[in-house]
């Protein structure tokens, strides 16, 4: 209908989001769906009615005549295979741990025509790769010189130690830095990963050493560097991380946190380490998670692409995109029997 109005974003949820922003938190969403754009990653439309704005479509039809004789309503179609599974779907979400609204815009988005479980598992996947952005395995930690940022205890040396040992494994050579001179565990680690890659490991806990760190070893070497832990509001500490940053050759700033961090709090580290820089989020600890799809929500709370999803405890667990089917499957669920 004419009173339709259409908004576009990455996720539908993100679409949701603009309409209720320009029209009250009342607009209602008619429908959305995926649409492919030409060299660029595809998005997703919402048509959706402002608030007082009636949707004849949704008018049940009223007899002309009052005195027409009452019959025995027909009794009413069984619902749609598609449909059922679709509701189970979202059942199945929540009780993974993703909120209500973002269950229902994964499934909307999904839009499966087919039945079956592996219709419906192709395609639930493909729309949560699309929610974690440029998270691709192509595209994996460690390309370039990387500083592990974060709170205290969210694992930041041990997914360095991890990105330090898939570069190993393909042959590649880069310099470990302990920027952490508060954990001697953390040096403790490197120094042990170190040896047993046949990687080079420096230390650099004052700041202006890893700049000549540097300066002293050439600006086309990859450095992976694991700095002390930070609260979101520790600017001190914060600027003294931004310095470190800026001192190496065309970095990547990895912010970690544990996939269990509240969504106020993961906001919280978001905007205070928003000051170093943060290109994309690593979240650890899956394997502590009772309901691993919270991470959905997850994502959304940080809006940041997600780099890496690890679970496991020590240098050898493991670490994946999380578009990697594993960590989908953890999401979903062990069971893929809803159709």
């Amino acid at each position: 209908m004419n009173d339709e109005i259409r908004y576009r974003g990455r996720t539908p949820g993100e679409a949701m989001r603009k309409a209720r922003a320009d029209l009250g938190e009342n607009a209602r969403l008619v429908d959305s769906r995926r649409v492919p754009v030409r060299g660029q990653t595809p998005v997703y439309e919402v048509r959706v009615l402002p608030p007082g704005v009636h949707d004849e479509s949704m008018t049940p039809v009223i007899p002309a005549v009052a005195e027409a004789p009452s019959v025995e309503p027909a009794p009413l179609p069984p619902k749609p295979v598609e449909a059922r599974a679709a509701k189970r779907w979202i059942e199945v979400l929540q009780q993974r741990g993703a909120g209500e609204e973002v269950a229902q815009e994964i499934v909307a988005a999904a839009g499966c025509d087919a039945s079956g479980r592996d219709a419906w598992f192709k395609a639930l996947r493909t729309v949560i790769e699309d929610r974690f952005g440029e998270s691709h395995p192509e595209n994996p930690p460690g390309e370039r010189s990387t500083v592990f940022v974060g709170p205290t205890g969210a694992g930041k040396t041990t997914v360095a130690s991890r990105v330090a040992s898939e570069l190993a494994r393909r042959g590649d050579a880069p310099i470990l830095v302990s920027a952490d001179g508060e954990s001697i565990a953390g040096e403790d680690t490197l120094q042990a990963v170190g040896e047993a890659l046949e990687l080079r490991v420096e230390t650099a806990f004052l700041d202006g050493q890893v700049q000549a760190l540097v300066e002293e070893l050439g600006a086309e070497e990859t450095y992976l560097v694991d700095t002390p832990g930070r609260a979101p509001f520790d600017e001190d500490g914060l600027v003294s991380v931004r310095r470190l940053v800026r001192s190496l050759p065309d970095p990547e700033v990895l912010l970690v946190m544990p996939a269990t961090t509240d969504m106020d709090e993961a906001r919280l580290l978001v905007r205070g380490y928003s000051m170093v820089g943060v290109d994309r989020v690593v979240l650890t600890k899956l394997d502590e998670l009772c309901r691993p799809g919270r991470i959905l929500d997850l994502a959304i709370a940080v809006d940041k692409p997600i780099a890496l999803v690890t679970f496991g405890r020590g240098v050898h667990g493991t670490s994946s995109a999380p578009t990697d089917v594993r960590i989908v499957s953890r999401i979903l669920g062990p069971s893929f029997s809803v159709s």
